[in-house]
Order: C-alpha cells, then sequence, then structure tokens
C-alpha cells in the first residue's frame, strides 16, 4: 500500500541542529535576531504586544524606519491609554492633566448612571485610579525602588 502512512503513533519532528548555510526561521533580513532587552527589541515587542497593524514587514531604509518610530512613538505617548497608569496616556500623566481627565470621566461615569441606573449593577461607576508610581520594570527590593525614586527626585 504506497503512500499511506505507517502504522503506529506520528513521529515528532526531529530537533531542528542550527547550522550557518541553512536560514534559521526565526531570521529574516527584517527582523534580526537581537538582544531581547535591546531598546531595538524593546520597540519589536511592543509593537506586536499592540498588534500595531501598520508594522512593516521590514524598514526600506533609515529615514522610514525613523519616520515609522515617531509616528509610533507620538502614538504611543499621546493617544494609547495604558492600563498601569489608569488608562490615561503618558503624556496626560506627565503633563498634570490626568487628574482633569479622570474628573471629566466621572462626570460622564455619574450621567450615565443617572440615565440607566440598572446597568450598574454592583456599585457607583468610577473611572480607576492614578498610581502614585508607575513601574516599567519594579526592582525586586523596597530598598532599591526608594533609591530610584530619590535618584528621579
Amino acid at each position: 500500500m504506497a503512500g499511506l502512512p505507517a502504522p503506529g503513533p506520528h513521529p515528532r519532528a526531529g530537533r531542528r541542529l542550527y547550522r550557518p548555510e541553512l536560514p534559521h526561521p526565526a531570521l529574516t533580513a527584517a527582523r534580526r535576531r537581537l538582544c531581547r532587552s535591546s531598546p531595538a527589541a524593546a520597540l519589536e515587542r511592543d509593537a506586536e504586544k499592540l498588534n500595531r497593524p501598520d508594522y512593516p514587514d521590514r524598514f526600506g531604509s533609515l529615514p522610514h524606519t525613523r519616520q515609522w518610530c515617531a509616528a509610533c512613538f507620538d502614538w504611543y505617548h499621546i493617544e494609547h491609554r495604558h492600563s498601569g497608569i489608569g488608562y490615561h496616556t503618558p503624556y496626560d500623566v506627565h503633563h498634570g492633566e490626568a487628574d482633569l481627565v479622570r474628573d471629566l470621566r466621572a462626570k460622564v461615569l455619574a450621567d450615565a448612571y443617572d440615565q440607566h441606573p440598572e446597568r450598574f449593577v454592583r456599585k457607583f461607576p468610577e473611572p480607576p485610579a492614578i498610581p502614585e508610581q508607575a513601574w516599567i520594570n519594579r526592582p525586586t527590593d523596597d530598598e532599591t525602588a526608594e533609591k530610584e525614586i530619590r535618584t528621579q527626585n
């Protein structure tokens, strides 16, 4: 019976050995292998995480890269709302506008509650609190965290 698979469990694919003469599946000309802690790797991770539909398969040139990154950074800091800072933009928090935005959100939520209280079964709606501190990589112990805070002030 030619063409039929052999009886028994399906054989697993073997582990692929790295051979420099063969292209590695994870490596392409557009996305070379990077140290995961480099700024370029962070941008790539964030772009993937944020599901940016305009992330190019490859950048055509250095000016194209800079143009795309500038637009992405503007969007990320000025338009994108971050859950870690109460769904505010970093721009609003940095420039002291987060309290005003939170107050406006509270008014909108209060109006929504007045019009349709049946939609809010658990409690009166309120916008998320603005944290006093926000970390990208929080230090592991409190002493290091305090040292970081003192250095920033």
